[in-house]
């Protein structure tokens, strides 16, 4: 069983960090996906099977709130030099 990393201070959960911009774990893992995908990037469809955005199985609703983390994502990494990039229904991690 994985254990969630927590301060040794106060035991609060930690954030994990991406960049070095902490991140909730579901940016996280859309982060680490995306990174992993490499130029190929990700079909919408395959991302959204991958993560659990909310309970609602509405595929528009998904989408949106998929675009949602997308653009807070985007705004964490603003001054790191990367970005997720959306094209022909795919995603990608670029370095720009």
């Amino acid at each position: 069983m994985q254990t969630k990393p927590t301060c040794p201070h106060c035991g609060a959960p930690l954030r994990r960090k991406r960049f070095g911009v902490p991140m909730s774990p579901l940016k996280t893992k859309l982060v680490d996906m995306l990174k992993a995908a490499g130029q190929e990037g990700l079909l919408l469809d395959a991302i959204l099977e991958r993560l659990p955005l909310g309970g609602d199985p509405d595929p528009t609703k998904r989408k949106r709130a998929l675009n949602v983390h997308v653009n807070q994502i985007n705004n964490k990494l603003e001054d790191t030099g990367w970005r997720i990039y959306g094209r022909s229904g795919r995603k990608f991690m670029v370095h720009y």
